[in-house]
């Protein structure tokens, strides 16, 4: 390597390159010669020096100059694309150029309504689609809420577009309808008439919490941040605060033995699909999107290892998830006989296709999920979601063996704050033995 090429491809090396090197001879479509020329911003704040973290290039032609963010940091490919933008100009002109590689922002919204506001943040915030679409679900419910639409069974007909027209009805109204005052009415509301007793009270308010949690979340800035929207001043949620409904813990209605023996005498021969992810639930902590697309190759039997990663049919919830969980070898050697007796790439078995939808979550199992949330019911597990409760039934007991730190990691938590409130069921007793005072003669006890 030359001291030349040494000297290009150390960053220190500035603008002082130009003066080391004859670098005026070389041709503008060389990247050596923008290598030299390329420079980032800087301001003074205080007694430092900010420098801008982008390299940018600062070009000429047929009289007109034009500074270019080349949006990136590292030297030699920002060379690479201020060549590109002179090759570009010199074959197309200025307006092409500017066209392609400075456009210019779009025009600020200044009022934006509900429909603006769900289309920018699905177009640009790169949050998953799915996620998204569930975020706007809440909004709609919210705006629909506050202003009083009404939500008649037309609202559920897809087929006649009614769904479509009771939609657009809501992405017509205006974000600067909602203020922080009607939400705040809205949720009170929403609370007095639900809440006819304290249960249903404790109900209402995590539903209005998951509400609110979800449609904010659509107006945060992370979610807006490269839109080109003016939300309304104040914030429509500015001052809202969360409803305080008490813990949401996990209280266990599931005696793992007894439904693992009455699984295997009723299940595992008629219904041996919604028998396996009984199996992968209980025994593994899988979620419900884990098991529906879980393959045989993310089965290690000899280390009795279950690998919850991303694959071509489905993403994982999130980094964290994506990890081995450490099985009972047992367990792997019952996974092993169904896998000799299949040749299909999926551990649970279905004539349905994976299929990656846009707006929901799609399951390849679904007939097999709805045969054990049956099946569980007929045990007296009467959670909202059954096949959940058997995860944060593997939660417990893990913890109750090994440590909240252990079942947090075995559950794939990103905070162990998580597993703490929601997972867990205490499964060991702390009590006093009073029997035997009790059980004293009374004369005895008076004289003591």
């Amino acid at each position: 390597m030359t001291q030349h090429d040494q000297a290009l491809q150390n960053p220190k090396s500035g603008a002082n390159v130009a003066q080391k090197f004859p670098l005026g001879r070389l041709s503008k479509t060389h990247r050596d010669f923008w290598y030299a020329r390329v420079f980032k911003r800087a301001r003074k704040q205080a007694d430092k020096v900010l420098e801008a973290p982008d390299w940018c290039a600062r070009i000429q032609f047929n009289g007109r100059r034009e500074i270019f963010n080349l949006q990136c940091s590292n030297r030699a490919v920002a060379a690479d694309r201020a060549k590109d933008i002179y090759v570009n100009l010199a074959a197309n002109g200025w307006d092409a150029v500017m066209e392609k590689f400075k456009p210019a922002p779009a025009p600020r919204i200044v009022s934006p309504t509900v429909g603006e506001v769900i289309d920018q943040v699905r177009a640009t915030s790169g949050i998953r689609i799915e996620t998204v679409e569930n975020y706007a679900s809440k909004l709609r419910r919210l705006v629909a809420g506050v202003l009083k639409i009404p939500s008649t069974r037309d609202k559920h007909d897809h087929f006649n577009k009614g769904h479509r027209k009771w939609q657009e009805q809501i992405h017509a109204v205006k974000l600067s309808r909602l203020t922080p005052a009607l939400i705040q009415a809205w949720k009170i509301r929403y609370v007095q008439e639900r809440g006819v007793n304290p249960l249903a009270e404790k109900h209402a308010k995590n539903t209005i919490n998951t509400t609110i949690r979800n449609a904010k979340a659509l107006l945060s800035r992370k979610a807006l941040r490269f839109t080109n929207l003016d939300l309304p001043d104040p914030h429509p949620f500015a001052g809202v605060e969360f409803e305080k409904p008490g813990k949401a813990r996990y209280r266990s209605e599931i005696h793992p033995e007894l439904l693992l023996i009455a699984a295997q005498n009723e299940l595992s021969v008629s219904k041996p699909e919604a028998y396996k992810i009984l199996l992968l639930a209980l025994s593994a902590g899988l979620r419900r999107d884990e098991i529906d697309t879980l393959t045989w190759e993310q089965l290690d039997f000899e280390r009795h290892v279950i690998r919850v990663e991303t694959n071509v049919y489905t993403s994982a919830k999130s980094s964290e998830s994506e990890a081995a969980v450490d099985v009972d070898p047992e367990l792997m050697e019952a996974l092993r006989g169904f896998k000799n007796a299949s040749r299909a790439r999926f551990v649970i078995n279905s004539n349905v296709e994976p299929r990656r939808t846009i707006t929901y979550h799609h399951y390849r199992c679904y007939k097999h999920f709805d045969d054990l949330t049956k099946w569980l019911r007929t045990k007296g597990v009467t959670a909202n979601n059954p096949i959940h409760a058997l995860r944060k039934e593997f939660g417990s007991l893990v913890c109750q063996q090994h440590g909240l730190y252990a079942a947090s990691m075995q559950l794939r938590h990103a905070d162990i704050r998580i597993t703490r409130e929601h997972y867990l069921d205490k499964k060991q007793r702390f009590t006093i033995k009073i029997g035997p005072m009790l059980n004293q003669p009374a004369m005895q006890a008076v004289s003591a």
